[in-house]
Formats: C-alpha cells, structure tokens, sequence
C-alpha cells in the first residue's frame, strides 16, 4: 500500500476520488430524502432514479470515444467542474416550485457521471506499472469502502442538523477539491489516439469498445458475468429496503445496518488483496469470488433475523470487492490504452442496463411473490453467473498484450 501511495500521480488521482467519492455519497444519500420531504411521492423518486441511469445507458459509447480522443487530465478537471457548477444549482431549490430543478441537475450530474467514469478509470493504467495495478484498483476499493460507511452517516447527520442544503455546499467543495487534485496530479504519459480514421469509420470509434471486447474471449466473459450480477443487483436494489425492514424485522434502520454491514466486508475484502498481494493473480480472485459470492447469497436471503443476514452480506461484501477489484485490473491489463475509454464505458453501459433490468424486474415482482422469494431469485441468478468463469475462458493477458499496452505508458515523463 505505501509503494503505489508513493506514486505521485496515483496519490493525487487517490485524493482526488476520496473527496469528491465522499461528496457524492453525502448528496446522493440526502437528495431522495429532500425530494420525498418536498413531494411526498415515491414516484417522484423513481423518476429521479431513472433520470440518473439513462444517460449512463444512452451515452456511454460516445463518453468511452471522449475518453480515448481527449487529453484525460484535463477532461477530469474540467467535468469536475462542471459538476461543482450543475451541483451549486440546488441551492435555488426553493419548496415544490424546485421539483423541476432537482429533475433537471439529477439528469445534468448523469451526463457528467458518464463521461468522468471512463476517464478516470483510463487514468490508472497509464500512471501505474502492470504489477502495481491490482494494488492500485484494490486501495480504491477499500476506499470506496469506507466512504460507502461514512458518506451516508454524515450525510444523515448533516441533513438532520442543517438541512439539504449544507450537503450541497459540502458536495460543491469537494469537486473543487477533486478538480485541484487532479491538476496537481502533473502531466500524464502521452494518449495514443484511436487508429480509426477513415471517415467511413465513425461509427466504428464509436463502437470501438465493443468491438475489443468481442476480439478477446477473457473481455467477453467478464461483461457476460458483470452483466448477470448486475442484473442481480438490480433487484437487490429493488427490495432489500423491505426486506431488511419487513422480513428480516430490522424496522427503519434495518436498511442502514445491511448496507454497513456491506460495506465492512468490501473494507476486509480490499485489505485482503493489499495482504496477499501478487501471490493471489486477477483471474485466480476473480474465479475464487464469483465462488464464494453465490452460495453466501442464498444463505443471505434465507436468513432468519437481521444479525445472521448482516453476517452473510459482509462476507459477500467481501467476495464482491474481491471480483469487482479482480475485473477492473484484467479489463485494464487486456486492453490497450487508446481503447480502454471505451472499454471502461461499455462495461458502464452495461451495467447501468441490467441494473435497470433488475430493479423493474424485482419492482414488479415484491408485491406479487414477496421481498424474500424476489431476493431468492436474485440470489440464484448470481449464483448462474458464479459458473459463467468457469466454463468460458478467463486467461491473463499474453506477452503480446501486455507490450501493446506497455508500449503506451512513459513512466518517466516529468511531473510538473
């Protein structure tokens, strides 16, 4: 942990995502609980839902093709900004009348969202070496662990104190900060631009994502089981606020205390990685969580109280950073790096398309055969997804990929 906290680029791309992560997760807490104070409706909140997952699903080809054709550093910079701008809007929410407003900066931070994710994940390769990327993708998720505990407590607290508005204050700060962070940073090796040229190739960059994936059996595998346990966790989504209150009979902070629970496991998971290091490869963590992910699933859904499904979902947790950390690394170690904008971006798309999935799926469903059957189904359609590993290719890259992608990476350009 402390070599790659020694990168300097690393540590201010790592400070960066700490501060504007622990924003987001303040404001994305907090803005379901204005929305509902200010309008009553549950169908207000669903629409908020779907305004943020659309462009995601819509426009995450051409935010991959943005990603891969412009200089990344300052495409961070300036989404960071404009995040800070579009955020600072809600502070004119005023009652009902600013209903609309919060429609129009849920749909406008999107947009954003979609272009910043690729950007940034492209990022990574190119400022660390191969052998430092699993440790690398793996203190994000530790750190995306710890705010997942943190943000929404503070969030709750801030909102209960001083209302909504002071977490959108806080969250316009931290784009701010991410925005300053990421300009300290320093100059990045030089991007290799997309070899599509020809102008009866424009759809061609534009799917260009796609067509990698196709040409590289590991790639296919990886979005085929990403896709299905999304689809999973769409219906988690869905239900577990019922399951936990209702079923498991946590009442109103059941919800809370599954989430934290989920979100000590994704800590032990990550530190897990950093203690083993490089003796465990991405393939091997990637096989060994899917394994352990179902069955602790199932297990999870048939719970008889609220502190053995808290157990369960911690040590999913746990199981899911492990594959999430393990996909991140082998999608960044089998793609070169004028493509992996638009890699990082289809794999976003489809994630955002089967989570939509799960969520109607599982919405429809609770009222008919009831929360535990649905996170039953849920379970199971994971556990389909363990198998996917292990009867379809799942290699490390080759000697030959792993110099195309090398090839790109100048790890002695000057930081300045």
């Amino acid at each position: 942990m402390n070599a790659i906290l020694q990168n300097r680029r690393f540590l201010f791309l790592f400070l960066g995502r700490l501060v504007s992560s622990l924003g987001d997760w303040i404001l994305d807490v907090t803005l379901p609980v204005w929305m509902y104070q200010i309008t009553g409706s549950g169908l207000a909140l669903g629409t908020v839902v779907i305004l943020q997952t659309l462009p995601q699903i819509l426009l995450s080809p051409i935010a991959g093709l943005v990603a891969d054709r412009v200089e990344r550093r300052m495409l961070v910079i300036v989404l960071n900004l404009l995040f800070a701008l579009s955020t600072a809007s809600l502070l004119f929410v005023n009652g009902e009348s600013g209903v609309f407003l919060i429609y129009v900066v849920a749909t406008v931070n999107a947009i954003i969202g979609t272009f910043l994710s690729p950007a940034q994940g492209a990022i990574i390769p190119m400022i660390v070496t191969k052998e430092d990327r699993q440790n690398a993708n793996s203190l994000l998720g530790v750190m995306g662990a710890v705010i997942m505990i943190v943000g929404p407590l503070l969030g709750g607290l801030l909102f209960a104190l001083s209302g909504p508005k002071s977490t959108v204050i806080i969250d316009i700060v931290t784009f701010l900060v991410a925005a300053t962070s990421i300009y300290l940073m320093g100059k990045l090796p030089e991007q290799t631009l997309s070899p599509f040229t020809t102008p009866e190739s424009k759809w061609s960059r534009i799917i260009g994502g796609w067509r990698v994936i196709w040409q590289e059996p590991t790639l296919r595998t990886l979005l085929y089981t990403w896709g299905v346990m999304m689809t999973a966790s769409g219906v988690v989504m869905a239900v577990l606020v019922i399951f936990a209150k209702d079923v498991l009979q946590g009442g109103d902070s059941g919800y809370g205390y599954i989430r934290a629970a989920q979100g000590a496991g994704m800590f032990i998971g990550g530190i897990l990685i950093q203690v083993v290091g490089k003796r465990v490869l991405p393939n091997q963590w990637f096989r060994g969580g899917m394994l352990a992910f179902g069955p602790l699933f199932i297990l999870g859904t048939l719970a008889p109280s609220l502190p053995i499904a808290a157990l369960y979902v911690a040590t999913m947790g746990s199981a899911m950073v492990v594959v999430a950390i393990s996909n991140q690394t082998l999608m960044q170690n089998l793609t070169r790096n004028e493509f992996r904008g638009r890699v990082s971006a289809t794999f976003d798309a489809i994630s955002s398309t089967a989570i939509l999935i799960g969520a109607t799926i599982g919405g429809l469903l609770v009222t008919t055969i009831g929360a535990r059957n649905v996170m039953l189904g849920a379970a199971i359609i994971a556990t389909v997804a363990t198998i996917i590993p292990l009867i379809q290719p799942l290699r490390m890259p080759t000697s030959e990929t792993e110099k195309s992608a090398e090839e790109t990476q100048v790890e002695n350009v000057p930081v300045n």
